[in-house]
């Protein structure tokens, strides 16, 4: 669909959750659905790959540079 440029997603994916209440008193919050990528395979936990990978480093903040920008502006 498109082009992703960056770093791997954190994979920190869920829905909508549901309850349990515990036995003593707490809840618990649970995902009902499971979220998959474009090949069906899951991605929660695990993140979506990049196809160019662009980390931004200490010194990249530091200095005001976004290498993930730049590397998109150059694709185009």
């Amino acid at each position: 669909m498109g082009t992703l440029v960056g770093t791997r997603t954190a994979g920190a994916v869920s829905g909508p959750s549901e309850a349990y209440l515990l036995d003593d008193g707490s809840v618990v919050l649970l995902p009902r659905v499971r979220h998959l990528g474009p090949a069906r395979e899951i991605i929660d936990t695990i993140g979506v790959p990049v196809d160019h990978y662009a980390p931004m480093t200490a010194l990249d903040l530091a200095t005001g540079r976004d290498p993930g920008v730049a590397k998109a502006l150059a694709l185009l």
